[in-house]
């Protein structure tokens, strides 16, 4: 008989359950970056789409997935940067972030733009991939999407790594994401 390991499991008769997957014991070993060169567009970025994680079942593998997830995680759900003070379009400098409320008028590219835990992550891809490979980063190409409400704040677990290094989840073959639900 298997034994199954669930370590920091977080169970729900939600709508979804989402789950950071490991494939072997210990340590998640990194692929070297040359194998992530084919992501690598000819303007020196890779480009993600943004898609809709809730309701369907799907394992996020490959790079450029688990970035979608995570990009479309922040987009949807962070709240880093809100201003708590009355907003006006006359008070709005290219400095400032917009409340959560107004950031529904913003691109999903500006917001992105404007989010230290995408810029984290992108740093953590131009880190690894940028000496050998030559990115400068991750560009969201025109998409919309939505993680579930159930699963909102996944993204932050996969970002903090608190067990796992966000560069082992991003850049190993061990570790997937798991898009699940309670429908099946």
């Amino acid at each position: 008989m298997k034994t199954v390991v669930r370590e920091g499991m977080f169970e729900t008769n939600s709508s979804s359950a989402h789950t950071l997957v490991y494939t072997s014991r210990g340590k998640p070993k990194l692929k070297p970056p040359l194998d992530f060169q084919y992501l690598v567009d000819e303007d020196t970025f890779i480009h993600i789409k943004l898609f809709t994680y809730g309701r369907q079942i799907d394992s996020l593998k490959s790079l450029d997935e688990k970035l979608s997830y995570i990009a479309t995680g922040i987009i949807g759900w962070s709240d880093n940067d809100i201003k708590t003070e009355k907003w006006s379009m006359h008070e709005k400098t290219e400095d400032d972030v917009p409340p959560k409320e107004w950031r529904a008028w913003l691109s999903d590219k500006e917001k992105i733009e404007n989010d230290p835990e995408w810029q984290m992550v992108v740093d953590v891809v131009r880190k690894y991939l940028g000496p050998t490979c030559g990115c400068n980063g991750v560009i969201i190409d025109p998409s919309s999407g939505m993680v579930d409400h159930q699963s909102s704040d996944f993204y932050k677990k996969i970002i903090d790594g608190k067990d796992t290094t966000l560069e082992q989840v991003l850049f190993s073959d061990t570790v997937y994401i798991l898009v699940d639900h309670d429908e099946h």
